[in-house]
């Protein structure tokens, strides 16, 4: 498999894990190579880079196995957290934080039952963009 089709599997996954859930996924959703452009509400799967397996590049006459960088991002339009004065409406982002904090235990609970071949490490960052929350999963997972 490429990293690309490991992009697309982990995508069809996640669609997958939303149904019958509080979390559906955005309708906007695809798998990439490189880094994302997020401009709106959507579920992107990006491969953000490959490398060897290492605890298998020292073993003589074993084919080693590719890992890849997966950057799962999840982003909701969400309401603007700021008056037309510019102060902080406090409401506002506490309700943007408590839809945020959903969508990463969606990503969290997604990568850590997601059976990995060989390798499996997962974290997960968030960021408001006023008009915008995001959750993104970064995952390094074998290729099989």
């Amino acid at each position: 498999m490429t990293p690309l089709g490991k992009a697309q599997q982990i995508l069809q996954q996640l669609v997958d894990a939303s149904k019958g859930t509080k979390v559906p996924v955005p309708s906007i959703r695809f798998a990439q190579m490189g880094g994302q452009v997020v401009d709106c509400e959507s579920l992107i799967v990006a491969v953000a880079g490959t490398d060897s397996a290492a605890d298998f590049a020292t073993m003589p006459g074993c084919n080693v196995p590719q890992t890849a960088n997966f950057i799962v991002t999840l982003a909701r339009d969400c309401a603007v957290t700021f008056e037309d004065n510019g102060q902080t409406n406090v409401k506002e982002v506490e309700r943007v934080s408590a839809e945020t904090d959903r969508d990463g235990e969606f990503l969290w609970d997604f990568a850590e039952a997601y059976e990995a071949y060989i390798t499996k490490t997962y974290s997960l960052s968030f960021i408001n963009l006023g008009g915008l929350s995001i959750a993104t999963l970064s995952m390094t997972l074998g290729i099989d």
